[in-house]
């Protein structure tokens, strides 16, 4: 199956305070903060066009995801080195939680879209009479791994439905017209001071329990292809 988006968000577990010029003004000018009513504080978003990766910081989350990713590990790479520069701006501080997630796409090109909607339901949801007028479907599942839960989601694509709703990034040329999309999102209950071997093996735990399952995926799709 074909990589289309690998994304880290990770959750704080105690809300950043760290001052801003808003808040400095703020204060600076006598203004405070009545009740549990704060301020609105602006995050930080960085995306590159050309390589194909965003970033977004708040005060309570950060993410960092990558599309049409060729070369997995350089991601991670990339993913940790920005997750360290955050932190020596910002520390980050104790994980209440952390997703991994990834998008992949498996080529259906000698159906047409209408033809493969037909063959997912047939193998996902068999008719009982109650979809019989479907024009579309979808598998949500969420699946227990110890503590980690892993969230599948899947179903027949055309380009125009990914770009609309799962890219950020223009789709690359010479991806398959109509094909089988699949999402999968790991969480974990983190809990633990952040430090970035821990966020690694998080990363590459995910990545190999994702991979497995689209793998499996995979096998169940081309036998009904």
């Amino acid at each position: 199956m074909i990589i289309i988006r690998l994304e880290l968000l990770l959750d704080f577990d105690n809300k950043t305070k760290s001052i801003t010029p808003a808040q400095a003004v703020f204060k600076a000018l006598g203004g405070q903060v009545t009740g549990e009513k704060e301020p609105l504080q602006p995050g930080a978003v960085i995306r590159s066009e050309k390589d194909k990766w965003a970033a977004s910081w708040h005060y309570d989350s950060c993410n960092i995801m990558h599309e049409d990713v060729d070369n997995y590990q350089e991601c991670f790479k990339h993913m940790l080195a920005t997750l360290e520069k955050i932190n020596q701006t910002v520390p980050l501080g104790v994980l209440s939680r952390g997703r991994f997630r990834s998008y992949w796409i498996l080529p259906a090109g000698k159906y047409d879209l209408v033809t493969l909607k037909q063959k997912y339901q047939y193998t996902f949801i068999k008719d009982s009479g109650l979809f019989s007028n479907s024009i579309d479907s979808c598998t949500l599942v969420e699946m227990q791994y110890n503590k980690w839960v892993l969230h599948h989601q899947s179903g027949a694509m055309d380009i125009p439905q990914l770009q609309r709703d799962f890219k950020l990034f223009k789709i690359r040329e010479g991806t398959p017209k109509v094909f089988l999309f699949l999402a999968t999102t790991v969480t974990s209950p983190l809990l633990v001071t952040y430090q970035s071997k821990d966020i690694e093996d998080f990363i590459n735990k995910s990545f190999d329990l994702c991979k497995l399952h689209s793998d499996k995926f995979q096998t169940i799709m081309e036998g009904v292809l």
